[in-house]
């Protein structure tokens, strides 16, 4: 008596072709762009929110900016906080944009020009604004280094003092830089502040002093 084999059901017969299996793969593929576009622009929207913004900035340090500020952009990414605020007046005498960031000193995280004269390169490009547009760069007339407080800690503070011409003036108006780092509890914390106009000196110098470390 000869042995038969049992009849194979349909489904184990039925072959996946070549197409169907890229079908499937691309499908995943799709899903995934889907959801990191979907995580990129929630961080895009949450980067741009103003009080997000300003409350990353308070975290990192308290200021004074006088009339007020807005938040314009910011980061918190695991130990990484970066946030830029403005003056939240824009008809002011002295216009001002000041940005904060704190990073472990073990990041090594370099902000600074490409030729290593700072430790700013990202953040602290010439001309750099997000609050505010610069027809071209802040032209620095002079620059200087200066031991300023920071977070109860006397640092070197880069000054630049030069002029920029904003959206809708004919004549550049006075423009002061200041840029700053200071190491506390093995956090680096670092300060670009730009203040335009009249007063820009005194008033770069006022809220430079109102910044604290948190």
């Amino acid at each position: 008596m000869s042995s038969s084999n049992p009849p194979t059901s349909p489904s184990t017969l039925y072959p996946v072709s070549i197409w169907e299996g890229f079908g499937i793969a691309m499908g995943a593929v799709v899903l995934v762009v889907v959801a990191l576009m979907g995580l990129t622009h929630k961080a895009v929207r949450n980067s741009t929110d103003p009080e997000r913004a300003r409350a990353i900035a308070q975290s990192i340090m308290s200021y004074d900016i006088p009339g007020g500020s807005q938040g314009e952009f910011g980061l918190n990414i695991g130990s990484v906080k970066m946030a830029v605020v403005s003056s939240a007046d824009s008809t002011t005498t002295d216009q001002v944009e000041l940005l904060l960031a704190r990073t472990p000193i073990e990041s090594r995280a370099r902000l600074g020009y490409a030729d290593g004269e700072s430790d700013f390169s990202l953040l602290s490009m010439p001309g750099f604004s997000i609050s505010y547009d610069i027809d071209g760069e802040f032209q620095a007339t002079a620059t200087r280094e200066e031991p300023r407080a920071l977070c109860n800690v006397i640092t070197p503070v880069t000054v630049s003092e030069g002029t920029a011409l904003l959206p809708g003036a004919v004549v550049p108006i006075a423009a002061v830089r200041y840029e700053a780092t200071a190491v506390l509890d093995e956090q680096r914390h670092l300060v670009v502040l730009m203040s335009v106009g009249e007063h820009a000196s005194i008033t770069a110098s006022e809220v430079f002093n109102s910044l604290n470390c948190r």
